[in-house]
């Protein structure tokens, strides 16, 4: 294995080593067992409340002033969507959080196979040294051209 396949397969495994690391976490969050995640979530579900108490009476005065239109309910969308996910211990916010996170590492891993597997770090290094040699190759020769003395007719 040539040293960037090396280094790219190293990555990989780096890679996995971490995302192993944190899969007990991973889980405790999505099953809401992680005490740090249950207190986030009590302490967020009672400032959402607080906050949706507050901005209720806009809605309210905007309701006795506009009926229920357009703007009351893009106001109400996303305090709703948070206490929603915030609601049942924050079950749907862990299990989106979790889905995002696979997400995640899929694409980490796909980019990773993708670099070694397809165009490789070794093909690319040799790509950009042949360009940077011609490069260097046609300045010389441009400054050779500079140096012969043009004639006068």
């Amino acid at each position: 294995m040539s040293l960037t396949g090396g280094i790219v397969k190293g990555a990989q495994i780096g890679s996995d080593l971490v995302m192993n690391a944190f899969e007990q976490d991973w889980k405790d969050l999505a099953a809401g067992q992680s005490p740090i995640y249950t207190a986030v979530v009590a302490v967020s579900i009672l400032i959402a409340v607080v906050l949706v108490s507050f901005w209720s009476l806009g809605w309210y005065r905007q309701i006795s002033d506009e009926g229920f239109s357009q703007n009351v309910v893009s106001e109400m969308v996303f305090p709703l969507l948070v206490i929603l996910m915030l609601s049942n211990n924050g079950v749907m916010l862990a299990n989106t959080s979790l889905a995002l996170r696979n997400v995640t590492v899929n694409l980490n891993s796909s980019i990773l196979s993708i670099t070694r597997n397809g165009i490789t770090l070794k093909d690319a290094i040799r790509s950009v040294n042949t360009d940077q040699t011609f490069i260097a190759a046609a300045q010389a020769e441009i400054a050779k051209c500079d140096t012969v003395p043009t004639s006068k007719n």
